[in-house]
Parts: structure tokens; sequence; C-alpha cells
């Protein structure tokens, strides 16, 4: 069995209430994301056709993707995701715009950005399913992504 490697990750605390933690499956996308359109409400799945993640899901997973994309209507889209308990356990930006941190906050969904180093820039870590955890850390945020078995880089 490899021994588990973990990359860790500082992250600016958006918005959040977390006491300790959260602990889980992390989907990691290099793409932007609109919720309208890109995220079905009723399953939590990614439908956008070209996305890097297409088919997977979204609910209860910490969610990372480079940045928004498109509509107004995405936070009530994000608010429809939560109460239909679709909704994503966290969401990790590079830049987080307007639209998603009003989603995150009228539906109670941590949120961060600014991670240093910069994750989407890591090469080799692809998109996909990674287990991660978030560790509160008063100011910021640290995010820890298990990596087992890969040659981590970060691109130029």
């Amino acid at each position: 069995m490899p021994a588990q490697k973990t990359m860790r990750f500082k992250l600016r605390k958006i918005f959040s209430e977390l006491e300790d933690s959260i602990e889980g499956t992390m989907l990691l996308s290099r793409k932007p994301v609109s919720f309208l359109g890109d995220i079905d409400v009723d399953t939590g799945e990614v439908v956008a056709g070209d996305s890097d993640v297409f088919g997977e899901r979204i609910a209860g997973r910490i969610f990372a993707f480079p940045s928004g994309r498109g509509s107004t209507v995405g936070t009530y889209t994000i608010l429809q995701l939560a109460k239909n308990g679709k909704a994503p356990e966290a969401i990790i930006n590079r830049k987080t715009e307007s639209i998603i941190v009003a989603g995150a906050v009228i539906s109670n969904i941590p949120l961060f950005d600014s991670p240093e180093p910069d994750i989407f820039a890591v090469h080799n870590l692809k998109p996909g399913l990674y287990r991660a955890r978030i560790v509160d850390e008063g100011e910021f945020a640290i995010l820890e992504v298990e990596t087992s078995g890969i040659d981590v880089r970060i691109m130029d």
C-alpha cells in the first residue's frame, strides 16, 4: 500500500460558521461553473456538456472550481439546491464572485477562496474526486487533500 501523501492549501474564509472541520470527498473542476444550467437542482448533478466533471454530483461534497460564470439567478439556484438537500458541503474558488457569495450565505454553505498554492494550477491534480478536509484556523482555513500516488507539481 503506498504511503499516504497530503497536500495543504491555505484558504481565505469568505463565509464560514465552521467550529472545527469539514471532512469528506472533494470534487475538483478546472472550469468555471454556472449554477443556473450547469447543475441540475433536483439531483445535484453536473449536467453541463462542456464540464470536466460532467455527471458527477456536488451534493454533500466539497466543490472546488475556479470561478462562477453567468446569471444572477445562480444565487437562487444555490438556495434551491440547499432546500432540495443537493447543495455542496462547502465551496472553494480561485476567486469568488458576488453571485456565489450571496448564494452561499443565504444557504449557509461554507465558502473559501484564494487557495495558496493555487489548487487549480497543481499539475497532475486532475479534475475528479479526492479525500479532503477543511480545518478552521481562525482568520483563515487549511485545506488538506490526499494525493497518494499522484506526482504533484505546480504548473507555471
